[in-house]
């Protein structure tokens, strides 16, 4: 090869990447023609891997719905309103609970169900007994802002979440079929307790006038009064004083198992410590006043109660003790009612399905066992989420939650199916593995003509720095904005 083709193909080579007096500065590989060619083949390219993963089965989208979101927008809603925050109350998310279940037994969307049963029945059945109440409802939403976001924009619904007449809420997340469609309703339920009655005012004595006496008759004489020495009357021996109740504390929590009782009493004195009136313990004072006990509550509740405490001796008793207010929390963070489902497998794996555990509150920990193999679990909130093979999907899954309290839960459900799975024949396999293959050489392609022009056009502008073509350099830089925009789209 002669040395003269050897330069003229150097030269071409320079003259395609670099700025070079032969090639008037423009470069072959950034002339508009080419750049116009290389555009029109990524936006083709982008078109074909939408098209090929349209043609492959539809990944189902999970909710995401969290009522602790929904609560911490409604309060911080509430905040910039300059009210105060409502405070999640165990009885008002049970009555949210019930609704959203009936509803979704029943299926209806509305806040009166096609029987007449209002909203407010859930509240008389979950025993809150409210002198102010509200309702809101979502459905077919997956996360929690969105939600949100729309009662804000409602009238109804805002005047609900922003009424100062309101102290409490409670939250439920149900999912399960309405409609023949699997979907997500939420409820959110507002009230105020009824006040305490103000105690009735004691009565006056009507005062007791004495009758007038005759006086005595002059003529009569004035008899003698006879004086008698008083029996000395036996020493009156008073009650104790009521014992202080020292721990638990004001609104403390009363788990599952024994709870400690302290307190102060007369000293030696027996002391019966009561819960809610029923006498559930005694025990005798030390020689210093201090006694401990302990009360036990009774399982699987959630709801406030009264301790007190009597003290007796010397055959006395004193009155009660200040009453002392409690939360018995023995219930455990037990599975929503008909809110087990296995959905589809997120990753698209035929093999493979999605088990969504829904808890009535947020579980600390959770273990699910299945065919006596244990799920590793994921928690989100108060929904826990497990992968299981697609053959384990009619049997049933044995759950054992504890909350913050230690409280335990147990339980064995089998989740309903939303979705039919028919296998993949060897030929669908073949033909998805290899639009796999081909979305991601098409994203490497991009990603490597991103670099290529890129340093191109920086090579471009930097050799000749003083002879520089604007309209190279801005088609350049369009070329590359469109490279990001497929890529970030991918």
């Amino acid at each position: 090869m002669s040395a003269g083709v050897i330069r003229q193909i150097c030269v071409g080579s320079v003259c395609t990447v670099l700025p070079h007096p032969a090639n008037n500065y423009r470069p072959y590989s950034l002339r508009h023609p080419v750049l116009a060619a290389l555009s029109a083949f990524l936006v083709a390219a982008k078109v074909l891997t939408v098209v090929l993963v349209a043609a492959t089965p539809e990944v189902a989208s999970l909710s995401t719905i969290s009522g602790s979101a929904l609560l911490k927008s409604t309060n911080a809603a509430r905040a910039e309103a300059g009210l105060p925050a409502l405070e999640d109350h165990p009885l008002l998310r049970r009555s949210a609970q019930l609704k959203a279940q009936d509803m979704i037994a029943h299926d209806y969307f509305e806040h009166t169900s096609p029987t007449g049963v209002t909203p407010w029945k859930w509240f008389d059945d979950a025993g809150y007994r409210y002198v102010y109440a509200g309702e809101n409802l979502a459905i077919d939403f997956t996360a929690s802002e969105p939600i949100h976001t729309a009662w804000m924009r409602s009238p109804g619904h805002r005047k609900n979440i922003l009424s100062d007449k309101y102290r409490n809420i409670g939250i439920a997340v149900v999912t399960g079929e309405y409609e023949g469609r699997t979907t997500t309703v939420v409820v959110q339920h507002f009230g105020s307790l009824t006040a305490a009655a103000a105690p009735a005012p004691t009565a006056k004595p009507a005062a007791t006038i004495a009758p007038s006496l005759p006086s005595p008759s002059p003529s009569q004489a004035t008899p003698t009064p006879s004086v008698r020495t008083p029996t000395p009357a036996p020493a009156v021996i008073p009650p104790p004083s009521p014992p202080t109740i020292l721990e638990p504390a004001e609104g403390d929590i009363l788990p599952s198992g024994a709870s400690t009782v302290r307190g102060v009493t007369e000293r030696e004195a027996s002391v019966k410590i009561a819960l809610d009136g029923q006498t559930v313990g005694t025990v005798t004072a030390q020689t210093d006043g201090t006694f401990t006990g302990s009360v036990t509550p009774p399982n699987d509740q959630e709801r406030d109660a009264v301790l007190s405490a009597t003290a007796s001796r010397s055959g006395k008793t004193s009155p009660p003790s200040a009453p002392r207010r409690v939360h018995i929390d023995t219930r455990g963070p037990s599975i929503a009612d008909r809110g087990a489902l296995f959905l589809p497998d997120p990753a698209g794996d035929p093999r493979r399905a999605l088990l969504l555990l829904p808890f009535q509150e947020q579980p600390k920990t959770a273990r699910a066992v299945i065919r006596g193999a244990t799920l590793p679990l994921t928690l989100r909130g108060a929904i826990a989420l497990a992968s299981v093979p697609i053959e384990h999907t009619t049997s049933p899954v044995s759950i054992h939650a504890e909350d913050a309290q230690g409280n335990a839960h147990d339980a064995t459900v089998t989740p309903a199916r939303s979705f039919h799975v028919t296998p993949r024949t060897a030929g669908e396999t073949d033909t998805r593995e290899r639009v796999l293959k081909t979305t991601g050489q098409l994203r490497s392609i991009t990603t490597i003509v991103l670099f290529v022009v890129a340093t191109l056009l920086a090579l471009n502008i930097l050799v000749y720095i003083r002879i520089q073509h604007l309209d190279v350099i801005a088609h350049g830089l369009t070329v590359i904005a469109i490279v990001l925009a497929l890529l970030w789209t991918t």
